[in-house]
């Protein structure tokens, strides 16, 4: 039930010190508990950090080719940081069922060095990324008829 309570409140709260601070709680412990999670579960799959783009150094981005489809969040962008290609990448209209992430940026931790909240967002022992999660070899026009962005 703490689990459960953990990722709710980092939901609410959209930061991890939000939410430790409203769970009276250490970051680095709530990130130990959300890697326990991951753990119980068998995913071993990165977390997916989602940041305003005022937050992230824009200048450093390069628009790249092609898109995405995700069946469970829509069309996804892709951007180059200089020679790491397609770090980051961003739902612009995601689907209203995870709105709260369009516009928002994302970041492949094995490909650039990202902080968030002043600390560095790195793998957890026995993470790994898988290339574009499940959107991996779908093309945009897979997208669901009446679903467009």
């Amino acid at each position: 039930m703490r689990a459960l309570e953990c990722l709710v409140t980092i939901v609410e709260q959209g930061s991890l010190t939000k939410a430790a601070a409203a769970l009276h709680v250490s970051q680095p412990a709530l990130s130990h508990q959300i890697a326990a999670i991951e753990r119980e579960l068998g995913t071993g799959f990165a977390p997916r950090w989602y940041v305003p783009r005022a937050d992230a150094d824009e200048s450093a981005l390069t628009p790249a080719d092609g898109q995405t489809f995700c069946p469970y969040k829509g069309l996804c962008s892709y951007y180059d940081v200089h020679d790491a290609r397609r770090a980051v990448w961003s739902y612009d209209n995601a689907w209203p069922e995870v709105g709260r992430i369009s516009g928002l940026l994302s970041f492949e931790p094995d490909k650039v060095v990202v902080e968030l909240d002043g600390t560095r967002l790195q793998l957890e022992p026995g993470q790994s990324v898988v290339p574009h999660g499940p959107d991996r070899d779908l093309t945009t026009e897979e997208i669901a008829p009446g679903k467009q962005p």
